[in-house]
């Protein structure tokens, strides 16, 4: 287990989060239909399986057990909300780490994509910029913080995956009961 006590502790937590509530949006089937080949157009009976259905080429009990690991991970970022504070170097409280940190990762593999679309680059069979953004879309409905902190965060860069700095942050237990009065259109 993560030493959430450290802020190196607590990035290794996150990221294992977000590799979870990521999982649907980073699997290669995620962009195909069932069935479909690599190379394949898709056809009007998987055109309707996928845009009416919302079913693709993950079997449903795999995708069910990423939709349930996505919500545990979803859990997890809440109790870290509601029950540490993280300090930046500077000192001021570093609002809603899980949410800026996720937001971060998904503007950036956003950009990467629509760079790797106009070089030319061949990625993941059936993916292009329209159907990762839909993807990303999809997992922001899962949790009204994480896309109230999307919609209303403008400042975190597109093209940058590191914290600066991240040997000054201090990490604490939050004193008393749980604050659930963090408002998302200050993030």
């Amino acid at each position: 287990m993560p030493d959430i006590t450290t802020f190196d502790g607590v990035l290794d937590l996150l990221s294992g989060c977000i590799l979870a509530i990521l999982g649907n949006v980073l699997d290669f089937r995620t962009y195909s239909a069932p069935n479909q080949g690599e190379e394949k157009e898709m056809t009007a009976s998987q055109h309707v399986m996928m845009s009416v259905y919302d079913r693709n080429d993950i079997s449903y009990n795999e995708r069910l057990a990423i939709c349930y690991v996505r919500g545990v991970a979803l859990s997890l970022f809440d109790w870290f909300r509601w029950r540490l504070v993280v300090s930046a170097p500077d000192g001021h409280i570093v609002e809603d780490l899980p949410s800026h940190f996720l937001v971060q990762i998904l503007k950036s593999l956003l950009n990467y994509k629509s760079q790797a679309m106009s070089a030319k680059l061949k990625g993941a069979p059936h993916c292009n910029t329209g159907t990762l953004r839909k993807q990303v879309a999809n997992l922001l409905r899962s949790d009204g913080v994480l896309k109230a902190f999307w919609q209303n965060n403008k400042v975190i860069p597109n093209d940058q995956l590191a914290i600066e700095g991240k040997d000054g942050y201090v990490v604490q237990k939050r004193e008393g009961p749980a604050n659930k009065s963090l408002d998302p259109s200050k993030f």
